[in-house]
């Protein structure tokens, strides 16, 4: 069983506290000052959003007081902006088109989602030129433990046959306890060792539009990606993932071999748990 919530971010600030740019910017694009003033008219706090969107405190300020610079890319912004307008009971439309007017004047638009690309690009070839340089390393030792095993085959080769040397009998019973003491050795070690982890569920993420994705997996790990058309991702866990999803309709989940139904629409922030 799977659900689905419109949300921006899991982790809130306990306690908030509101701060007003004191240089207010031109009303005809400012998007933060816009959606401070019709929250305050309805007589709502950032901590009531907070906890409605679960897109955390700090953030909303973020937003408000438009540092872009600080938020994720510009579909995680408008997903951000539609969770705050629906809240509110406001228009989204008005907001986002006073967004992207700020975007284009001060050619913000796209700019965090080009510098995750970049991030993204040199986070690759740092691991592709890693997994290269490994690779020859492990190579260079298989050849240098060959070549010593080849001469010292040539070394220790006696050039006369040796007398065999009968054993005496009683070495065969001494050679018999020898291997089944350490065969008991063998048979202990394997059963002190502790059970591994079982990984049941397998999650497989094909990307068709371009978005931002957060998992959590087993309550332990978590990690972010920027991804892109055609990327794919595969994660195993024991107990169960958490997703957080920028766009909605930009990723196709299959969970456990089963193909997952439409998760939301175009730029919808989703928060979903498997199983």
């Amino acid at each position: 069983m799977w659900h689905s919530t419109c949300e921006g971010d899991d982790t809130l600030s306990k306690t908030s506290t509101e701060i007003i740019p004191m240089n207010r910017k031109d009303d005809s694009t400012s998007f933060g000052s816009y959606l401070r003033k019709h929250r305050q008219k309805r007589g709502i706090s950032l901590k009531d959003i907070a906890d409605a969107t679960k897109i955390n405190v700090n953030s909303l300020l973020l937003l408000e007081r438009e540092e872009l610079d600080k938020l994720p890319p510009d579909v995680i912004v408008r997903g951000f902006i539609k969770a705050y307008s629906s809240f509110i009971g406001l228009d989204s439309s008005e907001p986002l088109k006073r967004y992207e007017c700020h975007c284009k004047k001060h050619s913000l638009l796209l700019e965090p989602e080009n510098q995750y690309d970049k991030n993204r690009t040199t986070s690759l070839r740092l691991h592709r030129q890693m997994g290269i340089t490994i690779a020859c390393f492990f190579l260079l030792v298989v050849c240098v433990v060959s070549f010593q095993k080849y001469f010292s085959k040539d070394m220790i080769k006696p050039d006369t046959p040796q007398q065999m040397v009968r054993p005496p009998t009683a070495a065969p019973e001494q050679t018999l306890q020898k291997s089944q003491l350490r065969g008991t050795e063998a048979e202990s070690r394997v059963v002190s060792r502790p059970e591994e982890t079982q990984e049941k569920h397998r999650l497989n993420i094909l990307t068709i539009q371009r978005t931002w994705i957060r998992i959590t997996i087993d309550d332990r790990e978590t990690m972010e990606y920027l991804l892109t058309p055609k990327d794919r991702l595969t994660k195993k866990a024991a107990d169960k993932f958490e997703l957080l999803i920028g766009n909605a309709a930009g990723v196709i989940l299959n969970f456990d071999g089963r193909e997952l139904g439409p998760l939301g629409k175009p730029g919808q922030v989703v928060r979903i748990t498997l199983p």
